[in-house]
C-alpha cells in the first residue's frame, strides 16, 4: 500500500509548485539570518510576529481559493532553450508565458510604497524562492519539465517534480538543519537588489535549467544523479535566501 501511494503521488502534476514546503522554508530561513535589524523589526510587525519561513508557502496554500486564480501564473516563467542574455532579460520582464520575474519587480516597488501589505509581502517571499527552482524557468513546450518523464528509483515521475521536491527531501533534514547546511557550505556575499541583479540571478539559474534538460536521462540512475546535483540544489537554496534578503533589505531599509 505504501508503494502504491508513493507511486500515485509521484505522478501528480505540479506545474506551478516551486520547491517543496521544506525547500521554501529553507530559503526563507536563510533569508531571515541575513536581514538587517531594521528590516527584520519592520517585517516582523507586518507579518504579525511570524517568521519568513512560517509564511513562505502562503502563495501555494491560497491556490485552493478561487479568488486567487489570477495569481497562478505568477509562480513561473517559461523560456525557450539556449536563448541569449538579452533575450532572457526581455522575456523575463514581460508578462507572457509566466510572470514570476515581472511580479517580483512589480511587488518589490509596490512594497516600497506600501510596506504594510502582508499579502503582497508573503507573495514576494514565495516567488523569490520559486525562481531559484530551475524548472520554474523551464521550457514552454513541456510545461517546465512536467512533460519530461523520468524514473526516481523505480517510480515514474517527471523532471519538474524531481526539482520541486525529490532533490530537497532526499536530504532527510528539517528546514532549519538544511538552512544551516547550505549557508555553511555557501557563505553569503554582499548582495544588493536591483532589477539588473535580479535578472542576472535568474540568468544564472537558467544556465542550470538548460543543463538539467540535457541530462534528464541521468535521473534514472537516481543515486548517481543525487550525488552529481546535490551541490547545485544546495547552492540554489542558499542563493534564494540571500537574494530574498537583499530584496527585503532594499524594501524595508
Amino acid at each position: 500500500m505504501k508503494k502504491l501511494i508513493f507511486a500515485v503521488l509521484c505522478c501528480l502534476p505540479l506545474t506551478a509548485f516551486g520547491w517543496s514546503k521544506i525547500g521554501h522554508y529553507t530559503v526563507a530561513e536563510v533569508a531571515q539570518s541575513q536581514l538587517t535589524r531594521r528590516a527584520e523589526k519592520k517585517i516582523t510587525k507586518v507579518l504579525d510576529n511570524a517568521s519568513l519561513a512560517m509564511v513562505s508557502n502562503y502563495a501555494d496554500n491560497i491556490k485552493s481559493d478561487k479568488n486567487y486564480n489570477d495569481r497562478y501564473n505568477w509562480h513561473y516563467c517559461n523560456f525557450p532553450a539556449d536563448i541569449t542574455k538579452s533575450q532572457f532579460d526581455s522575456l523575463a520582464q514581460g508578462n507572457q508565458n509566466g510572470q514570476a520575474f515581472y511580479q517580483i519587480i512589480r511587488i518589490t516597488e509596490y512594497l516600497k510604497k506600501n510596506p504594510n501589505d502582508a499579502d503582497m509581502l508573503k507573495m514576494l517571499i514565495h516567488l523569490v524562492g520559486d525562481v531559484h527552482q530551475p524548472l520554474h524557468i523551464g521550457h514552454p513546450d513541456d510545461k517546465g519539465g512536467n512533460g519530461v518523464k523520468v524514473k526516481w528509483f523505480r517510480y515514474k515521475t517527471n523532471l519538474h517534480r524531481i526539482w520541486d521536491s525529490n532533490m530537497v527531501e532526499s536530504e532527510k533534514m528539517s528546514y532549519t538543519e538544511l538552512a544551516n547546511k547550505v549557508s555553511s557550505l555557501y557563505p553569503a556575499t554582499k548582495q544588493n537588489y536591483s532589477v539588473e541583479n535580479l535578472l542576472q540571478w535568474g540568468w544564472e539559474t537558467y544556465q542550470i535549467t538548460n543543463e538539467l534538460y540535457k541530462t534528464s536521462n541521468e535521473v534514472n540512475k537516481t543515486y548517481q544523479y543525487i550525488y552529481k546535483y546535490r551541490s547545485v540544489c544546495d547552492k540554489q537554496l542558499a542563493n534564494g535566501g540571500y537574494h530574498l534578503a537583499s530584496i527585503l533589505n532594499y524594501i524595508y531599509k
